[in-house]
């Protein structure tokens, strides 16, 4: 029911390409990504419903995971439905297309929005912002070919470039970005990694002049910022325990360190209501807000400076957002989609009076004003995503905005007596299998080998494990390996244990000729891991035991009179630690790591009393350099490894290429 579903599925109809049955279990990487199984695959799902009854979709789940192979996922259509998945696919294309057609020519009928695309970059391409100068604009780009980051460009779309790298926001409303008054630099929200397992989003500046990134908030959950119009305070919104609330800070900020909570001075209570975009007007007496309300309304709200409210805009169930005011304070524009496509908007504050200043096909999203008061920029979505775009602002050619029409069912609870208690957690309940793959493996000396691979997890995802069991019919030689992770601590401990076959090439070798010789091998392993994760770089060391046991199951020696070297059998066990550090990064177009380098150190010790047979010491070191090319996602992998080992030599060798 949601008009920006109905958009991405509109525009893809419209404009093409639209995404094929097969995307449906995958996420793309192209546009619109992992919308595709969510909206197009909840649409065709519906669609199905809609035909055949809702009980069908059960009984395809039923059928389907209740037959002993995988895979079987069209003929579980015929037995269910009578017919393909892909008929019905195309079936239902077609009526979108159909249905949006008929939508397209009722809204090119009352006239089009002219404006003029800024860029052409798609994907996520939002949230311009007017210097206060108007002469260059700043805006998010977030795509699949780099790390999203903060654009600047001239007002005329001239001297693109990018700014800033990683700004990733995890915010229920998006990117935001402000100017300085002075015109200085830029306010963002960007999130990082804490504690190695939380996302927070803090509030950060980009300072043009020196081209450096400050840290203004850490660890408060705070985005959304923007400054007070004499840029003495910055106002921003909180996060916490899904409650949010608004709070300012004094400017300037980064020379006493990062503002922590007893910084802040609060502007509201935390509540179930959700805050975005808070913006002061221009003479600093009043504050803009997007308010989210339990109901389904998502509405626009006045505050005085000190977040007392004084008015609400609207009180309806359309989704109205993206408030910012033009530069003389008489007018809030937003966005709104209560025709059903998301438009633009203006409030103008003399008259109460709602205008519609957009007439567009695809959706109209975070208009910025310039400080002229000439033209607005805007961002505009298509079927490649969203581009900033700009269109002069003639208030001759606004219409008032038609009454909103709640067609949505109203939202009621019914509250029904439920049984519960508590208990201490239980992982076992989830932690059994709930799928297989088939398997397969090979060795000269075992031949073929069939099987299975699993996978378990429980609910709060302290304990996992990767089980694979095969089987030759040939040698009745049995492989397995089992590995376990708790994440329920810091560090995270790994177990692993095993019996497979490991194969030497031309590892026995005489004047009369070489064979290839395998060894089954026994393994136990477990391991303390350190993890320190960030964004732009991740750091482990990892403490470990390892014991393995070996035995020959190419026959020795392997033709009589042989003369080459006997492989070593019995115990190795060994105590280990590894340092790896990474700071290569991959986005959704690419094909390896790129622009960075992972470097790993290692050393382990085989020893007698740690119960083995034989005494080595080894040394490695591993580097990754990626050197990325000029043109996109073409990467030079350079290589470096060495290693070093002392002790005993075991014709195996300590190292193998």
């Amino acid at each position: 029911r949601s008009p920006g579903a109905d958009m991405i599925l509109r525009m893809a109809s419209l404009e093409g390409p639209f995404p094929t049955l097969d995307k449906m279990s995958v996420f793309p990487d192209s546009w619109p990504s992992g919308q595709v199984p969510y909206l197009f695959g909840g649409s065709f799902t519906r669609y199905i419903a809609e035909r055949y009854g809702r009980e069908q979709l059960a009984k395809l789940s039923e059928v389907y995971s209740g037959r002993a192979l995988p895979f079987l996922v069209e003929s579980t259509a015929y037995r269910v439905l009578d017919r393909s998945y892909d008929s019905l696919w195309y079936e239902w294309k077609e009526s979108l297309i159909e249905q949006y057609k008929k939508q397209e020519q009722e809204v090119r009928a009352k006239g089009l929005t002219e404006s003029t695309a800024l860029t052409r970059k798609g994907y996520d391409t939002v949230a311009p912002a007017f210097s206060p100068d108007g002469r260059r604009i700043a805006y998010a780009v977030s795509n699949a070919d780099e790390y999203p980051g903060i654009y600047l460009m001239d007002a005329d779309g001239t001297h693109d470039h990018k700014i800033v790298e990683n700004t990733t926001s995890s915010t229920s409303s998006g990117q935001s970005i402000a100017w300085s008054p002075d015109g200085s630099g830029i306010y963002y929200t960007k999130d990082d990694i804490v504690r190695n397992s939380d996302v927070y989003n803090d509030v950060y500046f980009f300072d043009l002049k020196r081209r450096k990134e400050v840290r203004i908030t850490k660890g408060l959950r705070a985005r959304d910022p923007s400054p007070s119009p004499d840029g003495k305070k910055l106002v921003f919104v909180v996060n916490k325990l899904g409650k949010t609330r608004i709070g300012t800070a004094e400017t300037p900020m980064g020379t006493r360190g990062p503002v922590q909570e007893r910084d802040v001075t609060w502007l509201s209570e935390e509540s179930a209501y959700q805050y975005e975009t808070p913006r002061f007007s221009p003479d600093g007496s009043m504050i803009v807000v997007g308010v989210w309300q339990p109901g389904g309304y998502k509405d626009i709200w006045i505050l005085d400076s000190l977040g007392r409210k004084k008015e609400e805009l609207m009180h309806d169930r359309a989704f109205d957002g993206g408030a910012i005011w033009s530069a003389d304070g008489s007018t809030i524009y937003f966005t709104s989609d209560r025709t059903g496509i998301f438009n633009l908007y203006a409030y103008d504050l003399s008259t109460r009076n709602i205008s519609r200043v957009t007439n567009v096909l695809g959706g109209a999203f975070t208009p910025a004003p310039s400080p002229d008061g000439k033209s607005i920029a805007f961002s505009s979505y298509s079927a490649r995503g969203y581009d900033i775009h700009l269109q002069p602002v003639q208030q001759a050619s606004w219409s008032p905005a038609e009454p909103y029409i709640n067609s949505y069912p109203s939202v009621t609870y019914n509250d029904k007596p439920v049984e519960t208690r508590s208990g201490p957690y239980n992982p076992l309940p989830t932690l059994a299998p709930r799928f297989w793959l088939p398997w397969y493996g090979y060795s000269a000396a075992s031949n073929d080998l069939w099987g299975f691979l699993t996978f378990g997890q429980d609910a709060v995802e302290r304990h996992s494990y990767v089980l694979t069991g095969l089987y030759s019919p040939t040698t009745y030689r049995t492989w397995y390996s089992f590995a376990y992770v708790y994440d329920g601590l810091y560090p995270t401990v790994q177990v692993a244990a095993s019996d497979l076959d490991m194969t030497f090439a031309s590892l026995l070798a005489d004047r009369i000729g070489t064979a290839d010789y395998v060894q089954r091998e026994r393994t136990f392993d477990v391991a303390l891991i350190f993890p320190l994760l960030k964004n732009l770089s991740q750091h482990s060391l990892t403490i470990g035991y390892r014991r393995k046991e070996v035995s020959a199951l190419t026959s020795l020696p392997p033709w009589p009179g042989y003369s080459g070297p006997i492989p070593a059998e019995g115990i190795f066990a060994s105590g280990r630690a590894s340092y790896l550090f990474n700071n290569a990064h991959q986005y959704p177009f690419s094909i390896s790591p790129e622009g960075g380098r992972t470097v790993e150190i290692g050393y382990e010790k085989l020893d007698r009393s740690l119960g083995s047979d034989f005494k080595v010491t080894k040394y490695t070191a591993d580097w990754h350099e990626y050197i990325d090319f000029p043109w996109k996602h073409h990467v030079l992998l350079a290589r470096v490894f060495g290693g070093t080992s002392e002790g005993e030599v075991i014709p195996q060798r300590a190292f193998q290429l």
